[in-house]
């Protein structure tokens, strides 16, 4: 991205502020970090205006917390005054249609990385858009649902063995996670091979349909403007074969955007479940500032 330390930039990322502050500097980094707890139509003008005046040239954010504020400023018809080079995001699932939106709001480009807090393993998306390994920090095995490496073009399930705990490093450690590879034609194999995309969970990403078959939730990822009139949305399922999808509304949304979105989102279920709207007022976010696409309850999912 051209990010050098001590470039200014914005932190977006979860972190906990005390109480009653929505942001803080933190001199070390030249970091303006923002709060993802207090972002309500009533304080994003006051993140804008904060954003101008500190002039940065990056931006770290989640996925969801970016995407509140880029919906906002598209809504609004806001453009920065400060040109931001490029907006870092991590820590969950980044969708084609989030990286669309913000590129379009932040006019800069969108640079994905996949991590985890157990630190086995890092992979960053280029210029290409496609992801690789950040190979000096540990090594990465791709499996399949046989527990054999992948041989073919698809999913496979990332195993991590960190180079960078000397004192108790994790070997061969099950992450989990899904990622969309392709083996068979990577264009440099000194690069390792190419990840097309980062799908999440195994166990979790995923819905229960009525014959108990699983639906992952990047499928229903949507390229459409269904949900251009929604600020936010969240599926939700604790029962097998029921999916409900909360929805907090803009004060544009009308009866045409509810047929609209039962229309299309019944045809991707296919009639494997039962699709049913909530209207919120909010979308709790996790302890640490994430918003979760989809809140699974069913237990035991694999």
């Amino acid at each position: 991205m051209g990010y050098y330390r001590g470039d200014p930039c914005i932190f977006l990322r979860g972190r906990v502020l005390p109480e009653g502050k929505w942001f803080d500097y933190e001199r070390h980094n030249n970091f303006l970090v923002l709060s993802t707890f207090m972002m309500t139509d009533k304080l994003l003008p006051s993140y804008i205006n904060k954003i101008e005046s500190f002039g940065p040239k990056f931006i770290q954010a989640y996925p969801s917390a970016i995407s509140i504020l880029a919906k906002y400023m598209l809504s609004n018809n806001i453009k920065l005054n400060v040109p931001i080079k490029a907006i870092s995001t991590s820590s969950e699932i980044l969708y084609k249609d989030q990286k669309a939106l913000i590129e379009r709001a932040f006019n800069a480009p969108v640079y994905d990385k996949y991590g985890n807090c157990e630190q086995v393993g890092v992979i960053g998306m280029h210029h290409d858009g496609l992801y690789r390994e950040f190979m000096e920090h540990s090594y990465l095995e791709y499996l399949d649902t046989c527990n054999q490496p992948v041989k073919n073009d698809g999913e496979a399930r990332i195993i991590g063995t960190s180079f960078i705990n000397n004192v108790v490093p994790f070997i061969r450690y099950d992450t989990e996670d899904m990622v969309n590879i392709t083996v068979s034609n990577a264009k440099n194999k000194s690069d390792g091979p190419i990840i097309n995309s980062i799908l999440g969970r195994c166990s979790g990403d995923v819905m229960i349909a009525k014959n108990g078959n699983l639906i992952s939730v990047t499928a229903m990822n949507t390229h459409s403007n269904i949900f251009d009139n929604t600020k936010r949305i969240q599926y939700y399922q604790d029962t097998a074969g029921v999916v409900v999808l909360k929805i907090v509304k803009l004060d544009s949304y009308t009866a045409l955007d509810e047929e609209r979105i039962l229309s299309e989102l019944r045809s991707k279920f296919q009639n494997q479940v039962d699709l049913k709207l909530e209207y919120v007022l909010d979308i709790p976010r996790t302890a640490r500032g994430k918003y979760l696409y989809l809140d699974q309850r069913l237990k035991g999912i694999k």
